[in-house]
């Protein structure tokens, strides 16, 4: 599963948790981007990662040795936003109780625990009807920023003694959130 895919189901089980103090939300309540299937009765909500994989600070590279083979692997702060537009007359309630959950600290412990900071949001809900059937039908949005702990997976390097070789030593796939390094090495 990408970094993407793991952040956005960390922001469903948090959604589904406190987006309704009455109790917990469903799975038919709090759907993913693009869900297949006919569309579910009102209220329901949707999380869409609209911004994620943004680099908060350099990466570190954490260099070790295993018998006589260098290996290293990188490890850094990531941050995005998540969007959750949320359908129905019960659409703007549960925005209000998904950010007063951020600053009950048994909740943000949760949170913390599904390896996500959320922050406050950037702005209140906005409300954004859309005519549905000739009526319109209540919608809001509000963003959340998020930041998490992203680490590559470890990376076989050249030991220096036979270091006069040109190229990458790792590339990037950006779907999952690594981190490229391109390496010259000429020891003559």
């Amino acid at each position: 599963m990408s970094t993407r895919e793991t952040v956005l189901q960390a922001f469903r089980t948090w959604v589904k948790a406190f987006g309704d103090p009455g109790g917990p939300l469903t799975d038919l309540q709090v759907k993913a981007p693009n869900f297949d299937g006919p569309r579910p009765a009102l209220p329901y909500m949707t999380v869409f990662l609209s911004l994620h994989g943004g680099v908060l600070h350099h990466d570190e590279a954490i260099h070790t040795v295993v018998g006589s083979d260098p290996f290293v692997r990188f490890q850094g702060e990531r941050f995005g936003t998540a969007q959750l537009h949320v359908y129905g007359d019960a659409g703007e309630a549960w925005l209000e109780d998904l950010t007063y959950s951020l600053k009950n600290e048994e909740q943000q412990r949760i949170i913390g625990a599904l390896g996500l900071t959320v922050l406050a949001p950037l702005a209140p809900a906005r409300a954004l009807p859309q005519m549905r059937n000739a009526n319109l039908e209540r919608h809001f949005v509000q963003e959340f920023p998020y930041t998490y702990r992203a680490v590559s997976a470890t990376i076989a390097t050249m030991p220096l003694e036979e270091a006069v070789v040109t190229g990458d030593l790792y590339t990037t796939d950006p779907a999952s959130d690594t981190v490229a390094i391109s390496v010259s090495i000429d020891l003559t």
